[in-house]
């Protein structure tokens, strides 16, 4: 199912193998998505460029995805974000225009790309 109009993605998230298989999906989607490996690599990426929507993780050493929010709306405020998390109970930012659940489904990523961009 192939995007119409390609997006340039952020995927943030401590653990690889959610960075690959949101990464694979995005990309046979036709958009153009990057990793962040956590909360510092991050908020470099968005310095060095902007992005029509971040995937984030809640729970992730160092800085917890809240605070990533916070600061990537501080630079980017027209940049959508959405949870991935597995957290319990869902964590709730005014930074965060919405959650997905994990483990996420290739319909759920669609959903929240079309969304919010």
């Amino acid at each position: 199912m192939a995007s119409k109009t390609q997006k340039r993605v952020l995927i943030v998230d401590d653990e690889p193998i959610i960075c690959q298989a949101l990464k694979m999906i995005l990309r046979y989607d036709g958009h153009r998505a990057e990793t962040a490996s956590g909360g510092a690599e991050a908020l470099a990426a968005v310095e060095a460029g902007t992005y029509d929507l971040v995937f984030l993780d809640y729970q992730m050493p160092g800085m917890t995805g809240d605070k990533v929010a916070r600061a990537i709306k501080d630079k980017a405020p027209r940049s959508p974000i959405v949870f991935v998390t597995g957290h319990l109970p869902r964590p709730k930012s005014p930074d965060v225009d919405m959650i997905i659940d994990k483990p996420f489904t290739v319909e759920n990523i669609r959903a929240a790309m079309a969304r919010a961009v």
